[in-house]
């Protein structure tokens, strides 16, 4: 099945006006069923574009992060991460940066196309797409 780009917009737009959304508003507001907007969310998270909080669905920003990156980190991080998964505390132990440096590098590369990032429950796991 594709991603239904109706329902997309519909999240998109009501996320960007309310910010952090539960999964059972937004099947409300789609007037679908949990399973195709559980498609459509899987989606928007498998690209990027949202993230699993504690409460909700929001949308994944970068550019308040991008103060803490270095050109180094993100060569490094993405040496890193060739080949494996992992989530930013893990980044961040093996390249010795700060957890936030670690998850804003993380997320810049994400934005630009580098990595790709895999949600699970409020658990981000970032991969190289090079691998």
């Amino acid at each position: 099945m594709t991603c239904d780009l109706t329902v997309r917009r519909q999240v998109l737009t009501h996320l960007e006006r309310h910010g952090r959304t539960p999964a059972i508003t937004l099947t409300k507001l789609t007037e679908r069923s949990r399973e195709e907007l559980a498609l459509v969310l899987e989606h928007l998270l498998a690209e990027g574009t949202l993230y699993v909080s504690a409460g909700g669905y929001e949308i994944a920003r970068v550019d308040h992060l991008r103060h803490l990156v270095q050109p180094d980190f993100e060569g490094r991080v993405s040496h890193y991460l060739r080949g494996r998964k992992d989530s930013a505390v893990g980044v961040a132990r093996a390249n010795r940066l700060t957890v936030e440096e670690a998850k804003a590098t993380c997320e810049v590369l994400l934005d630009r196309g580098h990595l790709r990032a895999t949600s699970v429950g409020s658990l981000r796991l970032y991969t190289s797409r090079l691998s």
